[in-house]
């Protein structure tokens, strides 16, 4: 399997989940697993740890049944929401008249009140919101749930609004992401169920699983949302001694937690073996490291050893994703307040870090053959270099830099040119020819540096600064003048 590591990564984010939930699937990274599995419109994506649903809508946007399993009752009502892409606008529309009906009809006993008192209890501080809940509940209909639930939750954070004020910006931001959601004829899924009760459902029916299972010592995701949970009578309790790799099991003894931990994950990838096709496939996005009382625990590790243990899967293929050092990188550059060449010199640096890291450890010492074979544009440390090269279009770099400059991936216009180009010539076929042209740096060579590979040997500072002199170049050029282009009779 070749997977492209710039996609792992998502060096370019374009779309946001829709809920506020930890651990969350970049949607770009669920889209590009999707299509590189070539997954048909006749086959079932599974995510036995669905969290907030996001391979649920993308395999949605596809246009592929989906099935997701959750344990916490928050996240599952926020996977739930995207069942709601199986609505026609028209359909659409009727549902939420009938929910702003109903939620002006238990609204108008809370005029006044409080979303949130300052006191260390829960209960107390919550108490307006939990009241205002329970009254929803009453009223609501079974498939409402997910949307007024989903409204309450994104409600909890609003410490300083009142109730009412809150409770109206949050469903307008529900009732526009309702109408936002793509219209899908496919079977979407939701089990407020265990990851171990998969194979009881769907056994030898999944084409492809998209999962990224919960680490040892999670942090305590039944405590997300906790006052709305509780109110729509949610075991929160149960929900925590069920939930996998939990800090609060075994607390008086945190070895039993990973023994646990190990017991869980085996028991669940045994489920998924039995629900997966013969030609099925499974992809898991595991947390490298976990620590239980700052002894470290290698989470990939464990669940690798517990498959080749099994002696049910076969590893096709390992890859690392480098997004928190990605993320740390551009967060470095952004951060920077220098300018001139000492921007330019701190720069470099923290380009040098990030390279090596990734031509080094990454791709020399961990990755796949695939990745160490790429030349060119796949390959990754270019991939880099161009993306370095638009944090040097910046007004501390580049003096007189226009306003509403873009930088990134652009389509450079060369020329425009009319075919037949005479009168003459008008009984052949006519079309325009339009030319376009990478960024041109003339001739000139530019050695980065000897050996890629060795940070003894890292890109030098000059080599930026003559980069930012053509840039320079480039800005204070005058490459357009309409008078003279009426003259010449051409825009070149």
């Amino acid at each position: 399997m070749n997977l492209v590591q710039e996609k792992l990564n998502v060096n370019v984010k374009k779309r946001a989940n829709l809920f506020n939930w930890r651990g969350q699937f970049t949607p770009e990274f669920v889209e590009y697993i999707i299509e590189s599995f070539n997954c048909t419109k006749d086959s079932i994506i599974l995510d036995p740890f669905a969290g907030s649903g996001t391979v649920l809508i993308e395999s949605a946007i596809k246009g592929i049944p989906s099935v997701g399993f959750e344990i916490n009752p928050a996240a599952f009502q926020m996977a739930n929401f995207y069942k709601y892409s199986n609505l026609e606008l028209k359909e659409r529309q009727e549902f939420v008249l009938n929910l702003e009906s109903k939620l002006s009809s238990v609204l108008s006993g809370f005029n006044g009140h409080p979303l949130f008192i300052d006191t260390n209890d829960y209960r107390s501080a919550y108490k307006s919101l939990i009241d205002f809940a329970k009254h929803l509940k009453r009223i609501c209909a079974q498939n409402e749930l997910s949307f007024f639930m989903n409204v309450l939750f994104a409600s909890e954070k609003d410490k300083k609004l009142t109730l009412i004020d809150s409770i109206l910006k949050s469903f307008a931001y529900f009732r526009n992401a309702l109408y936002g959601l793509p219209y899908t004829k496919c079977d979407i899924q939701v089990y407020h169920k265990d990851a171990r009760q998969v194979d009881s459902l769907y056994k030898n029916q999944i084409n492809l699983i998209i999962t990224s299972p919960p680490y040892i010592n999670v942090f305590n995701y039944h405590q997300n949302y906790r006052a709305v949970t509780e109110s729509f009578d949610y075991n929160i309790f149960k929900v925590a001694h069920s939930e996998f790799g939990s800090n609060r099991k075994n607390r008086g003894n945190r070895l039993l937690t990973v023994i646990q931990y190990c017991i869980d994950m085996e028991e669940s990838l045994f489920s998924l073996w039995n629900s997966l096709k013969e030609d099925g496939k499974l992809v898991m996005v595991v947390s490298r490291e976990s620590n239980v009382r700052k002894t470290p625990f290698f989470n990939g590790e464990i669940v690798l050893e517990l498959i080749n243990e099994m002696n049910c899967f076969i590893i096709i293929d390992k890859s690392e994703r480098a997004f928190k050092a990605y993320e740390k990188w551009i967060d470095d550059l952004n951060k920077l307040t220098s300018k001139g060449e000492k921007r330019i010199e701190e720069m470099t640096t923290l380009l040098n870090a990030y390279k090596d890291y990734l031509v080094v450890e990454l791709i020399t010492n961990r990755g796949s053959p695939f990745i160490k074979r790429q030349k060119g544009q796949l390959k990754l440390d270019n991939s880099v270099l161009e993306e370095f090269l638009t944090f040097l279009v910046h007004p501390d770099i580049i003096k007189n830099l226009p306003d509403a400059i873009e930088t990134g991936s652009q389509t450079a216009f060369m020329s425009l040119s009319f075919r037949p180009t005479n009168i003459v010539s008008l009984n052949n076929k006519p079309e325009i020819v339009l030319k376009q042209k990478d960024f041109p740096m003339k001739k000139e060579v530019f050695m980065m540096r000897y050996k890629k590979q060795h940070e003894s040997f890292p890109i030098s500072s000059e080599v930026i600064k003559m980069f930012v002199k053509e840039i320079q170049h480039f800005i204070n050029a005058t490459w357009y003048d309409p008078d003279e282009a009426l003259q010449r009779g051409s825009f070149t």
